[in-house]
């Protein structure tokens, strides 16, 4: 077994650890501390209230089944898929945004770090797009009220006010 960084392999050879399999191995790790995370979580003292444990279980399990479908694939279906090190960096970065999400959604709440997260990320995937600033500005917030109409009104559940509003 080898890993290798590099996009070129030589034609016989074969990486186990390919970037399918990597992002799997992420993604199964993840699930694994969200399964976690959520165990830890309160049950809910209200009749008939799924309670607070529901949808990052949810979230847990698609993360466990999807990463664990990325490992299980053939090897030779992907073999010369490798992560470089421009990727790296750009999952770095979507990490350490991701991060600065969650620990904004708790200072300012939802919606401002919501539409900020949304618009940054939907312009790194789109550079070579050329999608118009105006067009993923409006993506955004549409998204962000979308999401914010669903868990408010439609189903009742509240999104993070913030400590500062």
């Amino acid at each position: 077994m080898t890993v290798r960084l590099s996009r070129s392999l030589p034609e016989r050879q074969v990486c186990f650890m390919n970037r399918d399999r990597v992002t799997g191995l992420i993604s199964v790790v993840v699930g694994a501390a969200l399964a976690a995370a959520t165990l830890m979580l309160p049950a809910s003292t209200m009749r008939g209230d799924v309670g607070p444990k529901v949808f990052p279980s949810i979230c847990a399990a698609i993360f466990l089944i999807c990463g664990a479908g990325m490992l299980l694939q053939k090897t030779e279906a992907a073999a010369g898929k490798q992560y470089t090190s421009e990727a790296l960096k750009r999952l770095g970065i979507i990490a350490g945004i991701v991060l600065l999400y969650v620990i904004a959604m708790d200072l300012i709440g939802f919606m401002i770090p919501s539409i900020a997260v949304l618009f940054v990320l939907c312009t790194m995937f789109s550079e070579d797009l050329q999608i118009p600033l105006w067009k993923r500005l409006l993506f955004a917030v549409i998204v962000s009220v979308v999401i914010y109409y669903a868990f408010e009104k439609l189903m009742v559940l509240r999104l993070p006010r913030g400590r500062f509003f």
